[in-house]
């Protein structure tokens, strides 16, 4: 669960992630279309994207504009291939100058994913 823009509390049914209006207490759809893009968790970071994942795939929505859509799978482009439990944000800003990353893989690096390991079973 959570709060977006001090209006919509997000979270995730059986159905999808779905956001109440605070004021009005209506549930609606989070994406355009009713499309859903995970059922395990999410993250809204402080720049309005939707970090939700399946457990193996990982979606960046930005909520303002949900053309604007980045997908992680595990286990390519350095991801480990353990499911995703959590994701959190780490709120340590670091000035464009300094960095030496795409904004994409700076972000992703400041988005802290949790996994599950398991033992494998013999």
């Amino acid at each position: 669960m959570a709060i977006w823009k001090d209006k919509y509390l997000v979270l995730l049914t059986q159905w999808g992630c779905v956001k109440m209006d605070l004021d009005t207490e209506k549930i609606t759809q989070t994406f355009d279309g009713g499309k859903q893009y995970g059922n395990h968790c999410f993250l809204i970071d402080s720049q309005d994207y939707i970090w939700i994942t399946t457990g193996r795939v990982i979606n960046k929505i930005n909520l303002n504009n949900q053309e604007d859509r980045t997908v992680f799978r595990c286990g390519e482009n350095g991801l480990g291939n353990q499911p995703v439990s959590a994701i959190y944000e780490d709120k340590k800003d670091v000035s464009s100058s300094e960095r030496s990353e795409p904004d994409s893989i700076c972000m992703m690096r400041r988005t802290i994913l949790s996994v599950d390991i398991l033992p494998k079973t013999v």
